[in-house]
């Protein structure tokens, strides 16, 4: 099974698009400063969606509604933990990063905390990731092994 003409068709539309959308806002960033902070120019729902698009993987996209159809609503209560967390973001992080010139929150935990707790979180952050995508891969090979036995003999 492979891609059919609609579906390179789509891929084609989504790079392109994507692209011109990227160089739409690409034209007044300078700097880095300009590229983490955007000139303070973006507005607050940017920012919400932008945390949203960052923090919601395809996994999430694709296991969520399986989840809610074949179980109850018990899932729900990750979704609320993000609802808090946002919240905790937009009232702790975010008027640090108005107020100074924070590119990241690894730079306010260093100011706020020491070199070390820096190299901490951050070291954490890169093993959670590698974690969380090891579970990704696994979930894709164990499906697309149920899919397609005869391609692991």
């Amino acid at each position: 099974m492979g891609l059919n003409h609609l579906d390179l068709a789509i891929i084609a539309v989504y790079l392109i698009g994507i692209t011109l959308f990227g160089l739409r806002f690409r034209k007044k960033q300078r700097s880095l400063r300009d590229y983490f902070l955007a000139d303070r120019n973006i507005p607050w729902w940017a920012i919400a969606l932008s945390i949203v698009a960052a923090e919601t993987s395809t996994l999430t996209i694709i296991s969520m509604p399986g989840l809610a159809y074949d179980s109850n609503l018990t899932f729900l209560q990750v979704a609320m933990g993000y609802v808090v967390g946002r919240v905790i973001i937009t009232f702790v992080l975010l008027p640090h990063y108005f107020r100074g010139d924070l590119y990241t929150a690894y730079q306010l935990i260093e100011r706020r905390f020491g070199t070390r707790l820096r190299t901490v979180t951050a070291s954490l952050f890169l093993l959670t990731r590698a974690a969380a995508e090891g579970v990704r891969v696994y979930v894709f090979h164990r499906n697309h092994h149920r899919a397609h036995p005869d391609l692991y003999v």
